[in-house]
């Protein structure tokens, strides 16, 4: 009895397979992957930037009594509500940058080696703000401590972005159709609606 003959694939060509195309085939299913890599991190950041957005960033100067920067200065920025603290050091121009602060109530404290401490508290970040906050240090024993209270609300001069908080109070008190918060963009300076 003769053997039966495997089935074949239509168009399917014996003389065509080679080892040049097998090499093809595994260089471009690494291609495609990797396009599709890129495709999903471009996809990831632009999911980010929004999140980003809905943060404050503190940054500024330190100088000393005669205006000379202080390098390696510890920043360090806490939330009077919730306790988290973000640290960093001022870099040989004596400037620091503390970004991605959730919205709320700050306390700055700047300390140097043969400096005061220097200590602002009651610095109000809103949504989106970039806060320039400078710091000049005294000369004197690390145990005493200059303290400046809140002051003035800050003005931003460090961007030209506009971001806003909305309290809870304002929600509940204004007339929303349909309790729709998205009516609420149009509180914001430079919102229109469509």
């Amino acid at each position: 009895m003769p053997k039966p003959e495997p089935p074949r694939l239509r168009g399917w060509d014996e003389s065509q397979t080679s080892m040049s195309n097998l090499e093809h085939s595994a260089v471009s299913a690494p291609s495609g992957l990797r396009a599709r890599l890129v495709l999903l991190l471009a996809a990831v950041l632009a999911a980010a930037s929004p999140l980003a957005a809905q943060t404050a960033t503190v940054q500024g100067k330190i100088l000393d009594q005669s205006g000379a920067v202080v390098p390696g200065a510890s920043v360090v920025v806490t939330n009077a509500n919730s306790g988290v603290r973000s640290s960093t050091t001022t870099n040989a121009q004596g400037a620091y940058t503390v970004p991605f602060l959730q919205p709320g109530t700050y306390n700055i404290r700047v300390e140097s080696q043969g400096f005061k401490p220097a200590l602002r508290s009651g610095v109000v970040l809103e949504i989106d703000q970039t806060a320039g906050i400078d710091f000049n240090l005294q000369v004197g024993e690390a145990t005493q401590t200059v303290e400046v209270q809140g002051g003035t609300p800050l003005l931003e001069t460090e961007t030209a972005s506009l971001g806003q908080t909305i309290d809870n109070k304002t929600v509940f008190t204004l007339p929303l159709n349909g309790r729709d918060y998205t009516q609420l963009v149009t509180l914001g300076a430079g919102a229109v609606q469509n």
